[in-house]
């Protein structure tokens, strides 16, 4: 190759340009580009949201359909199916959702992208996730790939009483969902504490810290968004009007949104009075 290397970066600079910077000659899938391009869509198709993985993205379009591309085509987090070629899917291609006999495909209303798995909101506030399982992250109560979109069907489940799906964020190998009734949830890996609780039953002490919490969660989990209002010498401050030193009950809140980063999560929310 270092006999040769002069001549096949010319063959690539007689191809695709002069001077093809070092990163795109060698490139795996083609260029790596340092400016926008515009993605070869329908002029139809007018995008609303992105989400970008680990080596994938999808894009949402105001009619509701799901876009994905990256690769390798049979990727997981993609969503076409094992059965599809290992090459790379350099454009945008359509996304198939499973709808009941006879009832239109879902319309998405948001996506959420981590390393290597998807999520989903319908505009009726179902939740799909696909992709790279083997933390819990897809919420299906196990740690296996899905490679196309399913029903993640915790929430489907109305005696549960936990209101419809809203909001959807992805950590690199977790996720968080945040409900019509201001629950928050979360499920994968624990990583730096990720999930927000101390155990899955409730019963250790907030001191005993996130490693409490299973390394894999499989199944979403409500986290508890409360707090104390502390003194400056972090004693518990006592409630308004009260001198004889009664502790503070926790403030309780609302989720209204969530966000992720690769270990972190953060939820938006309002106090309940």
């Amino acid at each position: 190759y270092r006999q040769r290397e002069s001549e096949l970066l010319q063959l690539l600079v007689d191809k695709y340009g002069p001077e093809p910077g070092y990163r795109e000659a060698v490139c795996p899938t083609g260029f790596e580009r340092d400016f926008p391009t515009l993605l070869p869509l329908p002029r139809a198709v007018k995008i609303v949201q992105v989400a970008c993985g680990n080596a994938h993205c999808l894009a949402v379009d105001d009619r509701g359909n799901v876009f994905a591309w990256g690769g390798p085509a049979n990727s997981p987090a993609l969503g076409f199916g094992s059965s599809e070629p290992p090459s790379v899917t350099t454009e945008p291609r359509p996304l198939a959702f499973p709808r009941r006999s006879g009832a239109r495909a879902p319309r998405i209303a948001r996506v959420a992208c981590g390393n290597s798995h998807s999520l989903a909101v319908t505009l009726g506030g179902a939740l799909f996730s696909w992709g790279m399982g083997k933390h819990g992250e897809l919420g299906h109560g196990h740690r296996f790939a899905v490679y196309t979109p399913h029903l993640v069907k915790f929430f489907a489940e109305e005696d549960r009483g936990n209101g419809v799906v809203t909001r959807v964020a992805c950590g690199a190998k977790h996720s968080a969902v945040v409900t019509s009734q201001g629950m928050a949830f979360t499920f994968g890996l624990s990583t730096s504490g990720a999930l927000g609780y101390t155990s899955l039953d409730g019963a250790a002490a907030a001191a005993a810290g996130p490693a409490t919490v299973p390394t894999n969660v499989a199944l979403p989990h409500r986290v508890r968004l409360r707090s104390r209002a502390l003194t400056g010498d972090s004693r518990s401050r006592t409630r308004s009007g009260d001198d004889d030193g009664e502790e503070a009950s926790p403030i309780e809140y609302c989720a209204k949104d969530v966000f992720a980063s690769c270990t972190s999560t953060v939820f938006l929310a309002d106090r309940i009075f």
